[in-house]
């Protein structure tokens, strides 16, 4: 960075040297953008002598005034083949009023500190006559207001050479300076870091950024915020560099109109974003409280210290999520006339766009929001229940407004719309559960028509009181489904309290009874089956029919 600063410089000198050459003062003296201010003009009175001066004789040097000469110039042009305007060789009177402006005046004399006071000046007009003796001393008296014009001009250079490089040394030992503070802070920026925050940071559980991260985040906040103050450097610097030279003081002037501005752009904006900032601190004010209060009842409402008439207890946090969504979107919309740009194009633009997809791509997704509000009031299940919908069964492990998952008995998770779930039945083996009314679970058989009824309905029952998660109060019992063609269908009938675990007290269930009817000696009929006694073994298994 010192490298290419350095270049810079040296660029910048060259520069300024060149804008400093005998051509690039003259430019910018007659350039019209540079045209010095009004001065009030003079009268100047000047002898021409009657004496002829010798060639070798050099006249002793004037003290000039600079801004009398340049006025002069202006005023009465050399001219190639001049006319004598005083033949008798009288005193020239060249009367330059100072109330009214002429038409030569338009471009006047740089404002210079004069070098003397009330000066004989030999005028053009009288430097160019036809007397050779009067010309060779005009040619002398010439000599000697060029000598001392160019004099002037020399100390005028040097001193702003000399400002421009105070500036360049200062600019330059704080941007060193400069370097070497945010080289300090990096290093303690580290150094805290591995001391006060090893982990990194965390807010609650959730890590946000390790060590190492944090590191970075912050160091390259430090950076931006180096190369910031050091374009600011350099813009003060260039400006008042800038500002020494007659040739470049227009630039000068430009970058501060450019920064002027700008800082008043920032002003008038933050001074008009005043009351906007109020309006918004009030609207933040009152949502962020009116939320706390919302918390305090659904705490109370959870806790059981209030309550309300009809309103169940599963409803009291799906309604405090609800409540806070809107209350939060709500105050959003409220914010948004306030921020800075909302009535601009690009900002209503980008609005109307995000609308669009909003209502082209959530047509399915605010479908599945409003069945899931309409499923958290209608309450036909909550977490944990063991559920039956769209021919899925197992238990209830999520719900949100967009989607209800299903974990079945074969440990599968099953992700369900919520409106596929608000337009199918849903059955909830739980409910009666929790009720303690149990649920009553119920498998059929076939038995044949030889075979006493009575004699089925005690093995049934029998069965049922073998397996375990099955109440023997309220007691098991058996319907007599139908009567079938060659065989009579019986259903048993158990309670339980544990539907969770329904699979498993089926395959139990199924066990008992084919244990209670094979040591019965009676055969289980399926409804296609028939028997033909035509001296064929009963069907049942071999141990069983050896004995009957």
């Amino acid at each position: 960075m010192m490298q290419l600063a350095f270049r810079f410089f040296l660029f910048l000198s060259l520069f300024l040297f060149l804008s400093l050459s005998p051509a690039s003062l003259s430019w910018a003296q007659q350039s019209p953008k540079n045209k010095p201010a009004e001065t009030p003009t003079q009268t100047v009175t000047m002898e021409a002598t009657e004496e002829k001066a010798s060639p070798d004789e050099t006249p002793a040097p004037l003290n000039i005034q600079p801004n009398v000469i340049w006025q002069m110039l202006q005023e009465n042009p050399l001219e190639e083949n001049p006319k004598p305007t005083n033949k008798n060789d009288q005193p020239v009177q060249i009367s330059l009023p100072s109330d009214s402006p002429t038409p030569q005046q338009k471009t006047e004399p740089p404002s210079l500190p004069p070098l003397s006071d009330n000066i004989p000046v030999t005028t053009p007009t009288s430097l160019h006559t036809e007397d050779p003796a009067t010309s060779q001393s005009s040619e002398a008296m010439v000599k000697i207001l060029d000598q001392e014009i160019y004099q002037f001009l020399t100390h005028f250079k040097l001193t702003e050479i000399f400002l421009a490089l105070l500036a360049t040394v200062v600019f330059i030992f704080l941007l060193h300076k400069l370097n070497r503070l945010f080289t300090l802070l990096q290093k303690m920026l580290q150094s805290r870091i591995a001391t006060y925050l090893p982990d990194g940071f965390q807010f609650k559980t959730i890590l946000l950024f390790s060590s190492s991260q944090l590191g970075q985040v912050l160091g390259t906040f430090l950076k931006g915020l180096h190369l910031l103050i050091g374009l600011f450097l350099f813009y003060w610097y260039a400006t008042l560099a800038f500002s020494f030279f007659p040739a470049t003081r227009n630039i000068a002037q430009v970058l501060v109109h450019y920064i002027a501005q700008v800082l008043e752009f920032i002003f008038m904006s933050g001074v008009s974003f005043i009351p906007n900032v109020l309006s918004i601190i009030i609207i933040v004010l009152v949502s962020h409280y009116l939320l706390k209060f919302i918390h305090f009842l659904t705490i109370q409402l959870v806790a059981e210290r209030l309550k309300i008439q009809g309103f169940h207890q599963e409803w009291i946090i799906p309604t405090f999520k609800i409540l806070r969504f809107f209350i939060i979107v709500f105050a959003l919309i409220m914010i948004f006339p306030y921020l800075p740009g909302f009535d601009s194009p690009a900002f209503k633009a980008v609005g109307l766009f995000l609308g669009v997809l909003f209502s082209l791509g959530s047509s399915s997704a605010i479908a599945n929001t409003v069945a899931g509000v309409v499923l958290v009031y209608m309450r036909p299940f909550k977490i944990g229940d063991y559920v039956k919908i769209h021919q899925i069964q197992g238990h209830i492990s999520e719900t949100s407004l967009l989607v209800t998952r299903i974990r079945t008995p074969k440990n599968e998770e099953i992700t369900i719309p919520n409106a596929t779930v608000l337009s199918d039945s849903i059955t909830n083996f739980s409910t009666a559960a929790r009720k303690k009314q149990g649920l009553i679970l119920h498998t059929q058989v076939t038995i044949g028509y030889d075979v006493d009824w009575r004699q089925v309905h005690q093995l049934l029952i029998n069965a049922a009181n073998k397996t375990d998660n099955l109440l023997e109060t309220p007691a098991p019992f058996v319907l007599q489904k139908s009567l079938d063609d060659y065989s009579v269908c019986y259903e048993i009938n158990a309670y339980t309290n544990s539907p969770s675990t329904m699979s498993v007290i089926y395959s139990e269930l199924h066990k008992h009874i084919l244990d209670a009817f094979n040591q019965a000696g009676i055969e289980i009929l399926s409804p296609l089956y028939a028997s033909l006694r035509d001296g064929n073994k009963l069907t049942l298994p071999p141990v069983v029919a050896d004995k009957v």
